[in-house]
């Protein structure tokens, strides 16, 4: 077994639709920036927006501006966005994207309840993404893989691993890829900031606070999920 773990970052994708448009839509700038500096921070892997409808979540409403911006400053890093059905697939792919993150919960009715489907449908739309774009990288999120807010705590880990068996046999696989290195990325300077010199005790030097929002932050009721990665 592996002495490593990866760490996906998804703050600026379930994070930021987390905040209530009403109360402040986040400028692309901003989302921009603490993008850069989650990179700057060490992270390698990020899910960083999902192509929904406008309508459910305004907040992702810019899904296309920032997908332009981080494939073209970070074509190096593992980056992927969220897509709900074919047309947010299409989306993506559109843009040059080639790694997507389809969700589906164990839970029939939490499943039901945040994207609106029986298992039997979310299962056809996984089959049609990957019909209509095979060189598409899917990485099947499985959410309540460990209990849901509706059901309860799940007790039996076969349930999980049961449920998955029709993804396996529509060409879902594991990903036995090694790891990516552990190291900085070489993001553009920021503002304010520097790496501590090598071999030196000098005070490294923070980046400077975000600009404070200009409204209040409202944010929406958070799921309590658990989720399962299996590309």
């Amino acid at each position: 077994m592996s002495q490593k773990i990866e760490v996906i970052e998804v703050g600026p994708r379930d994070g930021f639709q987390s905040v209530n448009a009403e109360c402040y839509l986040i400028p692309m700038e901003q989302k921009l920036e603490i993008i850069d500096r989650l990179f700057q921070a060490g992270f390698r892997h990020m899910e960083y927006t999902s192509f929904v409808s406008p309508k459910a979540i305004p907040q992702l409403a810019d899904a296309r501006e920032v997908t332009r911006a981080v494939l073209g400053k970070y074509p190096d890093l593992d980056l992927f966005a969220l897509v709900p059905n074919l047309r947010g697939a299409a989306n993506a792919y559109e843009l040059g994207l080639r790694k997507v993150v389809y969700v589906v919960s164990l839970s029939v009715s939490h499943n039901k309840a945040n994207i609106n489907r029986t298992h039997e449908q979310s299962l056809e739309a996984y089959r049609e993404i990957r019909k209509t774009y095979p060189d598409l990288d899917i990485i099947v999120d499985l959410a309540t893989a460990f209990g849901c807010p509706f059901e309860g705590k799940y007790e039996d880990p076969q349930r999980a691993v049961s449920f998955l068996k029709d993804y396996v046999e529509a060409g879902m696989t594991a990903d036995t890829r090694p790891p990516m290195p552990i190291c900085r990325p070489s993001p553009p300077s920021v503002r304010g900031t520097r790496s501590p010199p090598a071999k030196s005790s000098a005070p490294w030097v923070p980046p400077p606070p975000l600009s404070p929002p200009r409204g209040p932050i409202c944010t929406s009721p958070l799921r309590k999920t658990e989720t399962w990665w299996i590309r």
